[in-house]
């Protein structure tokens, strides 16, 4: 099947042939078989990450942890990324027959909670702090910029990037996309840090049942402890040597590629907890602030969020 770029939708996850077609069908009976058996409950896991919470990596440890549970299967369904779809999908298990790794950026809708319960999987849910999101994320967008085609990197920019919050408006014409300071207020102003709030809240207040939550900081603060939390998740134990030195090589790689990256960032590395003191003004801290409160305002008394982050305010 020929592929179309731009904004196109496109069907990569449907049969375009009769053979194909054919081997479809029987995929298809094979893999409902398995969902009505429950067969994926320990061979499949989502990883429900907010963007920019190094989610990538933090994969290659899920998948050092599972200890070969799990195929090494670390990727989106095929008719996600292309068509900026967030939604989760019976038909994600195409992409996943025999199990695996699923990270991407999901909604907390019925739907999704639905389909992970129906499957009985486990679920790692990872936050990280909004405003060191929101900077990391600035800066990623900025560097993501220089698309020959306005179109091509506003679909690539505005939807591939903001995971799941799609709806959010940005002018492809704005000063802010040459500059991360303009880009965190124009996040602020333009409603992607309120839905960031309730994205990670109701990921972490309606989780499916076999779901556990971690936070970024959590992982760079003590990378051993990280996948011991991960494997006791996993495999009901603690971590052996073996999962130690292969989060070791794991931490060797991706402070590599870390450094790679400081070139491309005024300020550097992105993934320091506490980012956000570098591109935050004075009157960004002041609009951040403000949205927290109104969120705080809205949003029911006994919210998890501010119980893993009680430093959501900044100043």
């Amino acid at each position: 099947m020929s592929e179309t770029v731009g904004l196109v939708p496109q069907l990569r996850h449907l049969p375009a042939t009769e053979a194909a077609a054919i081997e479809y069908a029987g995929n298809i009976r094979r893999l409902s078989e398995r969902i009505a058996t429950r067969w994926y409950a320990d061979r499949f896991v989502l990883i429900a990450a907010v963007p920019k919470s190094a989610s990538t990596v933090i994969g290659d440890v899920v998948k050092a942890a599972a200890r070969g549970t799990l195929p090494s299967v670390r990727k989106y369904g095929k008719y996600m990324a292309v068509n900026a779809d967030t939604d989760l999908r019976p038909e994600m298990l195409l992409d996943f027959p025999d199990g695996g790794i699923l990270k991407y950026h999901p909604e907390p809708k019925p739907k999704n909670f639905l389909l992970l319960e129906t499957l009985g999987c486990r679920t790692i849910v990872l936050l990280r702090h909004p405003a060191d999101q929101l900077a990391s994320l600035a800066c990623h967008l900025v560097r993501r910029r220089g698309k020959p085609d306005p179109d091509a990197a506003y679909h690539q920019i505005g939807k591939k990037d903001f995971g799941s919050q799609t709806l959010v408006p940005l002018d492809i014409a704005s000063p802010a996309w040459n500059d991360p300071s303009l880009m965190v207020r124009e996040l602020i102003s333009n409603g992607y840090l309120i839905r960031n709030l309730f994205w990670m809240s109701d990921w972490v207040r309606f989780r499916p049942s076999r779901t556990i939550v971690l936070r970024y900081e959590e992982f760079q603060a003590d990378y051993d402890s990280f996948a011991d939390a991960i494997c006791r998740f996993l495999n009901g134990e603690a971590a052996d040597e073996k999962l130690a030195q292969d989060v070791r090589e794991i931490a060797t790689r991706f402070a590599a590629s870390r450094a790679a990256d400081e070139q491309f960032y005024p300020h550097g590395y992105t993934g320091r907890v506490g980012t956000w003191r570098d591109y935050f003004s004075p009157a960004a801290i002041s609009a951040y602030n403000t949205v927290i409160e109104k969120w705080l305002a809205i949003t029911v008394s006994n919210d998890p969020l501010p119980i893993f982050y009680p430093n959501i305010r900044i100043g």
